[in-house]
């Protein structure tokens, strides 16, 4: 019973707050291929702080689960709901800042905020609202002039566009561990994405 006490009750709570942690606060993400989310690189294994105890902000990676794949995947926010994009219907691209005076504005929405549908928004409403809406929802046609809710709140991310509050799985602080052809990187692990981001600055 005195080693119970001594030895197995302690590792026991122990693990069941290592469970608990990873289960509702922090989980770890793997970056299995060349990152577009600089500072990471292939080999990073990252901490993601869960949604319910981060705010995520212009410029933060973040982990989501893709909607469509279910995959997990990585991309820094440009925006947030309720800023304004850019249209360039030359090149077929939303830009987070305007470039010419052809480029057409639209704002990335907010949840249950009314958005009046336009020429330069219409593609973009309508993929989100498939993206929240049943098939026969998602169908419905979108009318220049009506005003339409949202029922989710959207970041506007690199190389994914846009991502739903529902499918984001939290905000990345850093790296537990990093390896790359078998070896372990220890100039990377434990570190946070400000560091990172100062020694690829020096290289």
């Amino acid at each position: 019973m005195r080693t119970f006490r001594v030895y197995l009750l302690p590792f026991l709570i122990t693990l069941l707050l290592v469970v608990l942690v990873h289960s509702f606060v922090l989980t770890q993400v793997g970056v299995s291929k060349k990152s577009e989310c600089y500072p990471l690189q292939a080999g990073d294994h990252v901490f993601v702080l869960r949604k319910s105890f981060s705010t995520p902000q212009r410029g933060d990676i973040i982990a989501f689960s893709h909607p469509q794949t279910g995959e997990t995947c990585l991309a820094i926010i440009e925006a947030l709901s309720g800023d304004s994009l850019w249209t360039d219907s030359v090149r077929q691209q939303v830009l987070t800042q305007r470039r010419s005076l052809s480029d057409g504005g639209l704002v990335l929405p907010a949840s249950r905020k009314p958005v009046e549908v336009d020429s330069a928004n219409v593609s973009l409403l309508a993929y989100l609202r498939q993206l929240e809406s049943t098939p026969a929802d998602s169908a419905e046609t979108l009318i220049l002039g009506h005003s339409i809710r949202l029922s989710d709140d959207y970041f506007w991310t690199t190389t994914y566009g846009p991502v739903g509050r529902r499918h984001l799985i939290g905000v990345c602080h850093g790296t537990s561990f990093s390896s790359r052809d078998g070896h372990i990187q220890w100039n990377r692990c434990f570190r946070t994405i400000t560091t990172l981001k100062r020694f690829a600055a020096l290289q």
